[in-house]
């Protein structure tokens, strides 16, 4: 009888060691549905989010104004190859911070108005810096397209190791395009999409030649094996384009001397009129309508050179 117990005591056990066992089975069975079903969600979500932004770049769009502006300059200012997590939200955070933090300290210390004084110094030399930044990377990178295009062409390039030869290139090239170009190569190997990886880089780079050398190996990507006549097309665009450059460089010093001379005439001409009138010039340039207008004409003519160097630089 009492072995009899025994096995029973046994069996019962045995029953409910089986049937754990299959519980657990069961709930890490449920455990991974669930996982799949979330993995699942969220790479459909990675995939249509990254089609929208993909056709976005396509397409050219940008987002809201000055937030895409904002997105804009830390990539084209160099600030995110410093700092690569950096987001929009927290670089106008931190500016903000930083520019009530002087404003505080300079109010108390001196007073309110030195404080707001202060407080746009800080702004306006930010705004300064990081366009002195932007125009040096948009220069550095254009001086870098020629040498990408020449390594390029020294490859038979095919679309599927277009990605790993961008790679290999970025080792003998300076900043911002190396960046771009190991970023272009990580970003096609995560997600599988070297269309979306050559959009990408072509968005991160201010230069108009090289987004559109970018664009066109693309579209070649996508419909062509052959990358040859591409590069060759480039190459020979882009040289043109330095020429004309250089041709414009030259007639920009030739309109900045003209207007060199023009403003030093004028300043010649205000101080013969200053002393055969006995007034000073600087009553003459604020005080009257006639001073007041030259006085504006010349601005007006340093702002549209001013203008013209940026475009030229371009």
């Amino acid at each position: 009888m009492k072995g009899f117990f025994n096995y029973i005591l046994i069996f019962a056990l045995l029953t409910y060691g089986i049937s754990g066992i299959f519980a657990e089975f069961n709930a890490q069975e449920k455990i991974k549905r669930v996982g799949n079903r979330i993995r699942t969600g969220i790479d459909e979500k990675g995939r249509e989010g990254l089609l929208r932004e993909k056709e976005r770049i396509r397409k050219g769009e940008s987002d809201a104004g000055v937030w895409r502006a904002l997105n804009r300059l830390l990539d084209y200012s160099g600030i995110r190859r410093v700092l690569p997590h950096i987001t929009v939200e927290w670089f106008v955070a931190i500016n903000a911070a930083v520019t009530a933090l002087v404003f505080g300290t300079a109010g108390i210390l001196f007073g309110f108005k030195w404080g707001m004084i202060t407080a746009a110094l800080i702004i306006l030399t930010e705004g300064v810096l990081l366009g002195v930044m932007r125009k040096k990377a948009l220069r550095e990178s254009g001086e870098d397209i020629i040498r990408f295009l020449d390594l390029l062409g020294n490859y038979n390039i095919t679309g599927g190791e277009l990605g790993k030869i961008l790679g290999q290139i970025s080792a003998y090239l300076g900043e911002p395009l190396r960046s771009a170009l190991e970023e272009c190569e990580s970003t096609a190997k995560m997600t599988g999409d070297m269309s979306f990886a050559l959009l990408q880089m072509a968005d991160r780079i201010e230069h108009v030649q090289f987004k559109q050398i970018v664009r066109n190996l693309e579209i070649t990507a996508r419909y062509s094996a052959d990358f040859s006549p591409l590069v060759y097309d480039s190459r020979k665009g882009m040289r043109e384009y330095l020429r004309q450059r250089e041709e414009r460089k030259g007639m920009l010093r030739e309109s900045f001397i003209n207007m060199i001379v023009l403003l030093l005439m004028s300043g010649i001409v205000l101080l013969m009129v200053g002393r055969l009138i006995g007034t000073p010039v600087g009553v003459i340039l604020f005080d009257t309508g006639v001073g007041r207008a030259a006085l504006a004409f010349m601005t007006l003519i340093v702002l549209l050179f001013a203008i013209q160097s940026i475009n030229t630089v371009k």
